[in-house]
């Protein structure tokens, strides 16, 4: 491994882990930190890529009493009552915005404007 210099206070911080007996090692340490950073970098890389794929794939990512509003405020008044009952079974059953959003489609014969 190569050399490299801590400031003195990180110096005596790692030496005081060491002396508590909560590593091996200053190196030993230092590899754990390092190992633990790369883990959490990875793991909001992972955060980030699911975002971007989860963007990418259409799902709405709308709160659902916005949707809610928006189709009730744009459905002709011969689907209000299957637009009521497809709100209805949609709470009751604790379903996602995706499967809401197909209810609403299937009661009104249309897609959701995004």
């Amino acid at each position: 491994m190569g050399q490299f210099s801590l400031p003195e206070h990180l110096v005596a911080w790692c030496e005081t882990q060491v002396a508590l007996g909560r590593v091996a090692s200053i190196g030993t340490y230092l590899a754990q930190l390092i190992s633990e950073d790369k883990l959490r970098l990875d793991a909001a890389e992972r955060r980030q890529q699911a975002i971007a794929e989860a963007r990418d794939s259409g799902i709405s990512m709308r709160d659902p009493e916005s949707i809610l509003a928006q189709w009730v405020s744009q459905a002709p008044n011969a689907h209000l009552e299957e637009l009521r009952d497809a709100i209805r079974q949609g709470r009751e059953g604790g379903i996602s915005l995706v499967s809401l959003e197909g209810i609403l489609s299937r009661a009104t014969d249309r897609k959701l404007a995004a």
